[in-house]
């Protein structure tokens, strides 16, 4: 669907899109009322549709408001989430205090039950077994397939992740405090939603001297709510799939997802997998 035939179809006028863009095209727009608005674009896919199907299902709770969307076509309108500054902007001093607001916008979002045929963690964490088989950093790999294997057998009811909820992805809000963008919308084990969470920003680590105290911190505080054991399993899953991910798509190791899958190791070697 064109820019123009949204703007026809859905009353809306659109404005020069957000720098910085990778898979979508995403642009603010405005209705014909003046609300200010999202118009994002992409490949009908998947990805794009659990994105929407997730974002129906929240209604608007801890999230961003899906205002329309055509699958088929690979467009949504969603609500503009004003100010808009991400949790990342609270900087290292506030690092408590951005895990707590992650922690609670957790709660709010898994309140909701999956969607019929959601995309499933299992789905979602099967490139370990792609990584298993083209040798990828064996040791680490083998060990994150250890533990996905047994989090799936073990996993509680699932609820509906957001499964990216780092930084990047909560944003300040006028409506509450902050909300909730660009979910990838997986049904499973809640206690996968902190892994992305706990070793992000990525781009904000380097010359941090205390990282590994830092994560620590995060971990104590999610393990209030999510057992230990399982968010820990589930950040060595995650980070080394993260690693896996850029290897795949761009043919180069990323280091520092490695640092943490290395340390969230470490760490998992207190419970037996």
């Amino acid at each position: 669907m064109s820019i123009a035939e949204c703007e026809r179809r859905w009353s809306i006028v659109v404005e020069a899109p957000f720098p910085n863009l990778s898979y979508n095209w995403v642009a603010p727009a405005r209705t014909s009322q003046g609300a200010s608005v999202v118009l994002k674009l992409g490949l009908p896919c998947p990805e794009l549709t659990s994105e929407i199907e997730t974002l129906r299902a929240w209604a608007g709770h801890g999230a961003a408001h899906l205002i329309h969307a055509d699958e088929d076509e690979g467009a949504l309108v969603i609500e503009r989430v004003l100010p808009g500054t991400s949790l990342v902007e609270l900087g290292w001093e506030h690092d408590v205090e951005a895990t707590a607001v992650a922690l609670e916008l957790m709660q709010e979002l898994h309140a909701v039950p999956p969607p019929p045929r959601q995309r499933t963690l299992a789905d979602w964490t099967s490139g370990i077994e792609r990584a298993v088989a083209a040798g990828f950093v064996p040791a680490l790999t083998c060990e994150a397939e250890r533990w996905r294997e047994q989090l799936l057998a073990s996993a509680p009811r699932p609820a509906l992740l957001h499964a990216d909820l780092h930084h990047y992805n909560i944003l300040a809000a006028e409506r509450q405090a902050y909300l909730a963008i660009d979910p990838k919308g997986i049904a499973g084990d809640p206690a996968y939603e902190p892994a992305s969470f706990l070793y992000n920003p990525v781009d904000r680590w380097l010359g941090v001297p205390d990282a590994d105290e830092v994560i620590l911190r995060r971990v104590q505080l999610f393990a209030t709510h999510f057992e230990r054991r399982r968010v820990l399993g589930w950040a060595l899953v995650q980070s080394l799939l993260s690693a896996w991910w850029s290897f795949e798509d761009h043919g180069h190791v990323s280091q520092d997802r490695l640092r943490f899958a290395q340390l969230f190791s470490r760490l998992c070697r207190g419970f037996e997998a």
